[in-house]
């Protein structure tokens, strides 16, 4: 004898399943900062910081060795904190840029460039980007 507890009789058809309704994410339109990529708005932070401090110096009259003493102090202000992947690139462009205009001086770019090496290393092994 066999059990018909669980199935429908043959004589009434099967219920389609139908398909979930597709969820869709609505996103606002990115802003024309935010289309920019970061490691680009960075060097581009850390560039304005460098003129803005620089104009600044010459305006209130100091001689051009300190205001580029000034502007590189700004410069380096600027460079991202290397907390997380993204940062971490962003240091890196921000330190090799500012070596190419002669922000740092006698070896403090290649430090900063071991330091964000390091810092990268340390990411990779936590397993923060595969």
């Amino acid at each position: 004898m066999q059990n018909h507890a669980f199935s429908l009789p043959a004589s009434e058809p099967q219920p389609a399943l139908e398909k979930p309704a597709r969820l869709t994410r609505r996103v606002a339109p990115a802003s024309p900062a935010h289309r920019i990529p970061r490691v680009r708005r960075a060097v581009e932070a850390c560039t304005q910081a460098w003129s803005s401090a620089y104009a600044q110096a010459l305006e209130s009259n100091f001689p051009q060795d300190q205001a580029l003493r000034m502007a590189a102090v700004a410069y380096k202000l600027q460079i991202p904190k290397m907390d997380g992947f993204l940062s971490i690139k962003s240091a890196f462009a921000c330190i090799t840029h500012g070596i190419a205009l002669e922000v740092f001086e006698g070896n403090q770019g290649s430090q900063l460039l071991y330091a964000a090496q390091v810092a990268a290393s340390i990411y990779y092994r936590k397993g923060g980007k595969k």
